[in-house]
């Protein structure tokens, strides 16, 4: 669904620059307000907008009172303020907003685009608060809920393994140090061991100022600390850093792992990967790439391997899937059998016999040869030899 974001400021002309930039940047559907005749309007039906991004002075209104009429609404409200001394921002900082942001001309427009992705992104990284005290794992957790995260939430150290276990799309952990049973660092610990920074930032918590309990969190494996009782401006900005730092992580993860062109598994990520795994594997080869090279050049077999890696993470979604050559593809199923994997590979082999490969002026249309083979125990060169040469063969094309 499209962002619905709701602009209000007295400037028509910045409402105009700050509208066109939003829609061509993100797509969002945007509705403008400049009196409090037309922010009553908007109200009218308020679970319409995903976000407002307010000033703080609305001509005719109080100070704030705008802000305050959206929070009132339910509609999560960023502020968009030219002044901040430090009334001003005690007054920001008592309001229910999901951030503020500073008002000196048109190119900090820029801020605005920046935190509605991150908010769009949130929705896709759930936290989970761990802490002993209800009250407080209540508070953490509306601020998580304001900054547009999903938020599970655990009494104990003991309950967090569950929860995680359960939810492992979980990408954040927020803990708190003393707790009976499982302390916050042996959760660390126990959590490290199974999930890398890439996966899952750990950010501790405690109202104890002895430095040697950050050293140990920091050793245990996490990634930050705050001390309580903290300021919501250094919770929200330490979140968002350390989220910001695992998609680093994670792209640097992706580009050692990950072919650029397929987005499947490269040959050392895929080799690494399905040595481990038992049982047969599947290979896939592109027909004709010699041909295809020579026609159309890399670009040509570039856009048909793109292709091809497609249509197999829309047959083997849960597999490991990996391109090894420019014009070969390897498929390992988790319990697949050798004959179910046939039929799978059959399958595929049809679907794309039926593409149109969009290139240049024209299409182009792809073929490729299938083969299953190996056996338990056996090494995956083996595996993938005995795969190749059924392929070759043309044994599978019958299918």
């Amino acid at each position: 669904m499209r962002s619905q974001i709701l602009l209000i400021d007295n400037s028509r002309a910045l409402l105009r620059v700050m509208k066109q930039r939003l829609q061509d940047e993100l797509g969002a559907e945007v509705e403008t307000v400049t009196t409090p005749e037309d922010l009553d309007h908007a109200l009218l039906h308020p679970s319409r907008f995903r976000l407002a991004i307010s000033n703080l002075h609305l001509n005719g209104t109080n100070e704030g009172a705008a802000v305050e009429r959206l929070l009132a609404a339910g509609v999560p409200t960023v502020v968009f303020t030219g002044s901040l001394d430090e009334r001003v921002r005690s007054r920001i900082t008592g309001l229910a907003v999901v951030d503020y942001l500073i008002k000196e001309g048109p190119e900090d427009i820029a801020q605005i685009v920046a935190v509605v992705r991150r908010l769009e992104a949130a929705a896709s990284l759930p936290v989970l608060v761990v802490d002993d005290s209800g009250a407080l794992r209540r508070h953490i957790s509306e601020l998580l809920r304001r900054l547009g995260h999903p938020v599970f939430e655990a009494g104990s150290g003991e309950q967090a393994l569950e929860v995680l276990g359960a939810h492992p799309e979980i990408r954040m952990m927020l803990t708190d140090f003393f707790m009976p049973g499982i302390d916050g660092g042996q959760l660390t610990r126990e959590v490290r061991r199974r999930r890398g920074p890439a996966e899952l930032v750990i950010i501790g918590l405690s109202a104890a100022t002895e430095s040697h309990l950050l050293a140990r969190l920091l050793k245990a494996g996490a990634d930050d600390f705050l001390s309580k009782p903290f300021e919501v401006e250094a919770f929200t900005s330490r979140v968002v850093r350390a989220l910001q730092h695992q998609e680093l992580l994670r792209k640097a993860q992706d580009a050692a792992q990950l072919d650029p062109v397929t987005r499947v598994l490269n040959r050392r990520a895929l080799t690494a990967q399905a040595e481990a795994q038992a049982g047969a594997v599947g290979w896939v080869e592109i027909n004709a790439a010699d041909e295809l090279l020579e026609r159309h050049g890399d670009d040509g077999l570039d856009a048909v391997a793109a292709a091809v890696a497609q249509r197999l993470r829309a047959h083997f979604g849960a597999a490991t899937l990996g391109r090894l050559r420019d014009n070969a593809f390897c498929v390992v199923v988790p319990d697949g059998g050798a004959e179910e994997l046939g039929d799978r590979l059959a399958a595929l082999q049809r679907d794309v016999a039926a593409l149109m490969v969009p290139f240049r002026f024209g299409a182009l249309r792809p073929s490729v040869r299938v083969g299953v083979g190996g056996e338990a125990g056996q090494p995956l060169t083996q595996r993938l030899a005995d795969a190749r040469r059924v392929a070759v063969d043309g044994a599978m094309a019958a299918r």
